[in-house]
């Protein structure tokens, strides 16, 4: 059975699909890492919301679209052309390093679909902080897409999902994802 997807509904199913993951794998090796949370992110967007999923599509990480069947366009496509119709839905990008993540949300500024999806990494250690804290970075995210698309990207949900990642001071806590959910509302994160 498939739903309709919105940001809410993505990350409860994503908390779900990502609940039995060993995080240690994050902190041997990202690529790794990457590729499993890609994977989940394929079966999601498959299983939850019946979307076909491409990798790496306009080089984003996860793209899910769905099939249209405009009937003015099926019956009359002229004889030797492929049928493409398709609808982007949601686009995901899923980056390991805690610092480099605007790259992915830059990129998805200039995508036109209807949800867009950040999965990024701080501190576990520094989640909170005043500095380099959750806060801090999605003040920042919020204040790039106004600046670079102030009305575009108001047409989309805009999903940022941080979890932890390694401690500056105090060791390791990868067994605590900790993933939370912000989403972008009147030109603000608001956590979901």
């Amino acid at each position: 059975m498939t739903k309709e997807i919105t940001a809410r509904s993505f990350f409860k199913d994503f908390l779900q699909a990502t609940n039995d993951i060993d995080m240690t794998i994050y902190k041997n090796t990202n690529k790794k890492y990457t590729d499993i949370i890609t994977e989940k992110l394929k079966d999601i967007l498959t299983q939850s919301y019946g979307l076909g999923v491409n990798k790496e599509y306009y080089r984003i990480d996860v793209f899910g679209w769905k099939t249209r069947r405009d009937p003015e366009l099926v019956n009359t496509i002229p004889e030797g052309l492929w049928l493409h119709l398709w609808q982007p839905i949601i686009a995901i990008e899923h980056e390991n390093n805690h610092t480099d993540w605007t790259d992915e949300l830059t990129k998805l500024l200039f995508i036109n679909c209807p949800l867009k999806v950040i999965i990024g990494y701080n501190h576990w250690d520094k989640r909170n902080d005043s500095v380099i804290g959750d806060e801090k970075k999605l003040e920042y995210a919020a204040k790039v897409i106004c600046k670079l698309s102030p009305n575009d990207n108001f047409k989309s949900d805009f999903l940022i999902i941080f979890g932890n990642c390694w401690g500056i001071e105090l060791g390791n806590k990868y067994d605590e994802k900790d993933y939370r959910g912000y989403l972008l509302t009147n030109g603000k994160f608001e956590q979901i």
